[in-house]
């Protein structure tokens, strides 16, 4: 799939990347999973457009300067860096790399792999063929690291548990269970002859990997301090703007591409849409679908009269260029390629969205806590 280099407000995101994307290449479902695509069938609208329309009929605007904006600067936790620099630094290793001639101590981030039976019978979520686990961590269930304290790699042991009765599945709650472990190999001290034996250009000593590692969440902290400034200049934005009644043809493309948008995030995670949506938003599929929709379409209304208010509409020279500039930096072979099933009308929206978002950023205050 080729992305773009600037991406713009989450709500607008979610109007406008799937109508865009969708044609860029194969979806993938990256772990195959079979994934529910959507909570009912929906008619095509990808033939209707923003220009089909006067965007000074559906809206009155109010205040869209002048904006005053507070966010959180961006950081990174050392907590979170350095679990990503462990979690790297283990996906490299390799049974030729571990600790074999010890035993287990507390402190020591095993790799191991396991079974957890009930009555005999290997139970749901409990089985793993190979996943990292500290020993002392608490990452598991009171008993499980402690079993296997002392224990030689290579070797297997039965560890007879109790699940709290509090636990989250019921149906372990309070439960023996016996899971039999295989402690595999004992991850070796991080050095820089270790790092260096990754063979990845992009660092060789502990020093270059925290630092690649810190580079890496800054860039995306910086990217959500970004989009945290988009959002709240659209919410305000829309708070000073008064619409009309929205046509439905237009709300219906912006909600079939928040739709489709939303289940490719779902299949990312392994989920169906609905479980998604009411994990990540607290509502039903088709609740949090349509609010994205309907906000969707007000936005780039609203973004379409400041177009035209200030001069920024996209013309068709300008269009051609900025598509070529995508091509480009997404290395299709060539425009009928990069568009795939999409059109051009969409990228004119998109690049008109992104640029008078950026006015109305450059013309506000942001601070920053």
């Amino acid at each position: 799939m080729y992305i773009m280099k600037k991406k713009i407000a989450l709500l607008l995101t979610i109007c406008l990347s799937l109508a865009l994307f969708s044609g860029c290449g194969e979806k993938e479902n990256t772990d195959n999973t079979d994934v529910e695509t959507s909570t009912e069938a929906t008619e095509d609208y990808s033939d209707v457009h923003l220009a089909d329309y006067v965007a000074e009929d559906l809206v009155t605007l109010g205040q869209y300067t002048g904006f005053e904006i507070t966010v959180a600067a961006p950081t990174v936790s050392e907590s979170l860096q350095q679990m990503y620099v462990d979690n790297i630094y283990s996906s490299y290793l390799t049974p030729e790399m571990g600790i074999t001639d010890r035993e287990v101590a507390v402190g020591d981030n095993t790799y191991i792999s396991y079974v957890g039976k009930l009555d005999g019978v290997a139970f749901d979520g409990g089985t793993s063929e190979g996943t990292f686990l500290e020993i002392g961590s608490g990452s598991y269930i009171d008993g499980f690291e402690e079993g296997l304290v002392g224990v030689m790699p290579g070797e297997t042991r039965d560890l007879n548990l109790t699940f709290p009765e509090g636990y989250q599945n019921a149906d372990l709650a309070g439960k023996d269970v016996v899971f039999t472990v295989t402690v595999h190999y004992i991850e070796p001290e991080m050095t820089d002859v270790a790092v260096a034996a990754m063979n990845n250009p992009d660092f060789s000593t502990v020093e270059e990997l925290n630092n690649y590692v810190y580079d890496y969440l800054m860039a995306q902290a910086e990217y959500s301090y970004e989009l945290e400034i988009e959002n709240k200049i659209i919410e305000q934005l829309l708070t000073n703007a008064t619409f009309n009644e929205l046509p439905e043809e237009l709300v219906a493309k912006y909600t079939n591409n928040a739709r489709e948008n939303l289940t490719s995030s779902a299949a990312q995670y392994g989920y169906d849409l609905g479980t998604y949506t009411l994990m990540y938003y607290g509502a039903d599929a088709e609740t949090v679908v349509e609010e994205f929709g309907t906000n969707s379409a007000k936005q780039i209304i609203a973004l379409q009269v400041i177009a035209n208010n200030e001069g920024m509409d996209i013309d068709d020279t300008q269009l051609e260029e900025r598509l070529q500039e995508q091509v480009e930096a997404s290395g299709a072979a060539s425009l009928e390629e990069f568009l795939g099933e999409t059109n051009k009308e969409d990228w004119r929206d998109f690049f008109m969205a992104t640029d008078v978002i950026a006015y109305i950023i450059e013309n506000s205050t942001v601070t920053t806590e």
